[in-house]
């Protein structure tokens, strides 16, 4: 079963705060549990354990060996995993719960991986052993995972995220993400923590290596908001894309500023996959000096080419030179035209078989 709860979250800091409250509030954190016996605070072959639960839910019978964490972060999760999975080895008939004040989506997804309840105090809960089968969503949960992800992919630490997935196999030096991403280091330094809460990075002895650059990539495209740029469409009287992409390089060339095609345009210099019709391109200077050497034409309806004003100066991160046109990088090309309309996801799914490879 399914269900959606609305629980206030208590701040707790402690795991022995955390603790009470679990033992005061299973049964309204888990409806229709019967707890047969409590102890905590027990040792199996040298290993803690924070509660050792014998419970019947629906007539079935388990011990839950329960892990309390202060912070439910991914990092944390993993080591907890690793424990309870030694311990519940050595229990017969018992099975491993996580519990904390709060576990993102993410936690929740490592946990039901490796085979994990967990226990939240916003509400969350994942049991699956026998015939149970018992998940809650806590309201509290959007909330804050809204929040959290915002932060992430503020439009500075979104800077940090790309250049570890433009080159997701080298191992980083804080100072070198700073120079890269044109981020202060104290900037940089605050978001590889979150991401190394998050679990998307490791901390080794010689920097910093992203460990998860699919996933990572997956929330960003799912978070990415492509309105914060802003659009100028017009009409050309150039009809076939090709030659509207010819004059945009001439154009810059003769104005001097930058650009780099995007969208189904750019794609079709790295992995053609869709015909298209409209000329989409990133662009740096006068939108109206633009305008003027393309000779466009404003039209309500039926504009056939955009030129975007880049929300910040990353997005021109790794632009590079193909078939003397100047294009997006690959991870911008994905984003943008992951959510666009007219067979964006195709050829953004495609792009990612082809090239991107994670």
């Amino acid at each position: 079963m399914k269900m959606v709860d609305k629980v206030d979250v208590p701040i707790l800091k402690t795991e022995e705060e955390i603790g009470l409250y679990l033992r005061r509030h299973l049964k309204e954190l888990i409806p229709g549990i019967k707890v047969l016996a409590t102890h905590h605070e027990l040792r199996d072959k040298g290993q803690a354990i924070d509660i050792l639960i014998d419970a019947d839910i629906g007539g079935v019978k388990k011990i839950l060996v329960c892990e309390i964490k202060s912070v439910g972060e991914p990092r944390y999760l993993f080591q907890a995993i690793g424990k309870l999975k030694q311990i519940t080895s050595s229990i017969h008939n018992s099975y491993a719960v996580i519990v904390a004040p709060f576990i993102s989506e993410r936690g929740q997804d490592i946990c039901k991986v490796n085979e994990i309840g967990y226990i939240d105090l916003s509400g969350n809960v994942f049991l699956k052993f026998r015939s149970v089968y018992i998940e809650k969503v806590g309201k509290k949960q959007l909330q804050k995972s809204r929040k959290t992800l915002k932060r992430l992919f503020s439009p500075v630490s979104s800077r940090i995220i790309r250049v570890l997935l433009e080159d997701p196999q080298r191992t980083w030096r804080l100072i070198k993400i700073s120079e890269e991403s044109k981020a202060s280091l104290g900037y940089v330094h605050k978001v590889i923590n979150s991401l190394h809460e998050q679990g998307y990075v490791e901390k080794e002895k010689t920097g910093i290596k992203i460990t998860e650059p699919g996933k990572l990539l997956d929330l960003w495209a799912e978070e990415y908001d492509f309105s914060l740029n802003k659009v100028y469409s017009f009409y050309s009287f150039i009809k076939e894309p090709l030659k509207i992409m010819q004059r945009i390089e001439e154009a810059s060339r003769k104005l001097g500023s930058d650009y780099a095609m995007t969208m189904h345009a750019g794609a079709s210099l790295v992995a053609p996959f869709v015909r298209f019709t409209d000329v989409h391109f990133y662009f740096m200077g006068d939108h109206t000096k633009w305008v003027k050497e393309l000779d466009l034409r404003p039209i309500e309806f039926g504009s056939t080419i955009h030129l975007i004003e880049p929300y910040d100066s990353s997005i021109l991160y790794k632009t590079r030179k193909i078939k003397d046109f100047k294009v997006a990088s690959n991870i911008q090309l994905y984003l943008d035209l992951y959510k666009y309309p007219t067979r964006g996801a195709e050829q953004a799914e495609y792009l990612r078989k082809e090239k991107i490879g994670y």
